[in-house]
């Protein structure tokens, strides 16, 4: 998909929500490994609105992870008042939470990562 930079044009503040969501999405597809040369070109000329987006990302996984370490435990709960044995279905379930939990932390290292980056351009650009 071609995407237009037109975030390079605009104050932060005057962005709508939709570009917003639209060069998060581009974001996102860059912490994957996804993001097309075009697409890199866009982030590297908004680096202040990529900073932006990557801090904000990392407090949403940040979120998430807290929010589903609780659902973990209550459903852990849930299941050991059930009235039969549940130690499969409880292993099952703790298995696949690891499984999210270390993508989650996987992205969000990704995140970690690319924010440093982009620090760091920003202090060259300073700087120049």
């Amino acid at each position: 998909m071609t995407q237009t930079d037109i975030w390079s044009d605009i104050y932060i503040a005057d962005i709508s929500d939709d570009e917003m969501n639209s060069f998060r999405n581009i974001v996102i597809s860059d912490i994957k490994g996804q993001a097309s040369e075009e697409d890199k070109t866009i982030l590297n000329n908004n680096l202040q609105i990529w900073n932006y987006n990557l801090q904000a990302l990392r407090r949403d996984m940040e979120l998430q992870l807290s929010c589903q370490k609780a659902k973990t435990k209550m459903q852990i709960r849930n299941l050991n008042n059930s009235d039969s044995n549940q130690l499969e279905e409880i292993n099952n379930f703790l298995m696949e939470q690891e499984k999210w939990r270390m993508s989650a932390l996987k992205f969000l290292s990704n995140i970690e990562k690319k924010s440093l980056y982009v620090k760091i351009m920003i202090s060259q650009t300073s700087v120049d």
